[in-house]
Parts: structure tokens; C-alpha cells; sequence
């Protein structure tokens, strides 16, 4: 185990078993939000119309099924985590976690759009747009749970959500650059996320190795 990452389980970590600030408020919008991921993950199998012959297969529109998926469970779990380690039942905190939920949501719309529609320029706009938000917001949830609980929680758990938020700005990053593709260039923007092989190591590397001052006050 990399001595930077969050152990699943914070009593490993001499945290108690529930989130650092367990209430019943925060235990019903983690469950909320749960019945959203189940809906919006629901709503992509729908979206799957039964072809009349082998020849209308499309297997672009299965690429990006099993694509949304993949990323709606990533996120899932980035969530459960940030809830975990990281979420304070502070207004600010709130709102952007119910804006979330409504990216969430709205996802399987911007897939439909794409299995759709000729033209993927809008639709992939918005695909990225939307995907880029909801790794923006994980990114300010992280990072705003790490200053607001800051030198409560052990260091591991700092130097982890700090490269959490890190990481997901990268993501947002590379999201937002492939919906400007996607408006500059049509179908070709989707084509910017080979950035993610320069992006991602940021978050490892010596720069990035001690959490800030600023969120440790």
C-alpha cells in the first residue's frame, strides 16, 4: 500500500466506524444520493433499444454504455469515499453535493443525445461537460473537507484527499478541453484525452507530495 493512499477502512486509520461527522442528516443524503447513482445507472440499460436485425447493431452506442457505466461506478465509489473521509454537513457542502447528483442525473441524457443524434458535436459537448463537472466537484468537496477538518484528521488522510482533489482537476481539466474540441473540431474532440497520461501523474509527483499550508490552518 502506497503510504499516501486512504486505507478503505478508517479504523485502520484509529477513526471510528462512522464518518468523522455522523448524523442522521448525513446518513440520509448518502443514502439519497445512492438512489440517485442506482436511478441514473438504471436509466442507461434503457436507453439500449433492441435492434429488429444484427445489421442496425451499433457498436459505438455499446462503447459508450459500457464507458458511462465504468465512470458512473468510478464515481460512485469517489463519492462513498469523499462521504467517508472528507464530507461536512455545512451548507456550501450541500448544495454543491445535490448539484452533483442533478450531473449525475443528467448523464444518461447526454449519452441518449449521443446514440441519437448525426451530428455528436453538441451532444459531446455536453457528455464532457457534464463529466468534467462531476470530477470538478468531487475535486472542491475533497479539497474543502480537507480545510474544513484539517488537523483532525491523521496525515495520511490529508496527503490521500489532497491528491484526490488534485486528481480530479485533472480529470475536469481534460474534460473540458475535449468539449472544446468537440465544438472546434465535430467528432475528433473526444481524441484530447491522451492527456490523461500527462494529467494524471501530477498528483504523484514531488510537487504535489505535502498538502499545502492553506488547508491546514
Amino acid at each position: 500500500m502506497h503510504r499516501d493512499r486512504i486505507p478503505d477502512d478508517p479504523t485502520k486509520l484509529g477513526l471510528p466506524d462512522e464518518p468523522l461527522n455522523a448524523s442522521y442528516f448525513t446518513r440520509r443524503l448518502e443514502n439519497f444520493s445512492d438512489i440517485v447513482f442506482g436511478f441514473s445507472i438504471s436509466l442507461l440499460a434503457v436507453q439500449l433499444e433492441v435492434p429488429k436485425s444484427a445489421a442496425q447493431i451499433v457498436l459505438s452506442h455499446y462503447f459508450f454504455f459500457f464507458l458511462t457505466f465504468a465512470v458512473m461506478a468510478a464515481v460512485w465509489y469517489l463519492h462513498y469515499r469523499m462521504f467517508r473521509f472528507a464530507f461536512a454537513a455545512q451548507a456550501l457542502d450541500v448544495i454543491l453535493n445535490f448539484v452533483f447528483l442533478g450531473c449525475v442525473a443528467f448523464l444518461p441524457y447526454t449519452l441518449e443525445l449521443l446514440n441519437r443524434m448525426a451530428d455528436v458535436r453538441l451532444p459531446g459537448m455536453l457528455y464532457a461537460v457534464d463529466f468534467g463537472t462531476l470530477f470538478l466537484l468531487l475535486a472542491i468537496l475533497n479539497l474543502h473537507g480537507l480545510a474544513f477538518w484539517n488537523r483532525r484528521l491523521p496525515p495520511l488522510v490529508q496527503l490521500g484527499l489532497w491528491h484526490n482533489g488534485v486528481r480530479d482537476v485533472c480529470v475536469a481539466i481534460v474534460a473540458y478541453a475535449a468539449a472544446a474540441l468537440f465544438s472546434w473540431f465535430g467528432d475528433h474532440g473526444g481524441e484530447v484525452f491522451w492527456l490523461l497520461l500527462v494529467l494524471f501523474p501530477l498528483a504523484r509527483t514531488k510537487p504535489f507530495r505535502q498538502v499545502p499550508a492553506v488547508f491546514l490552518r
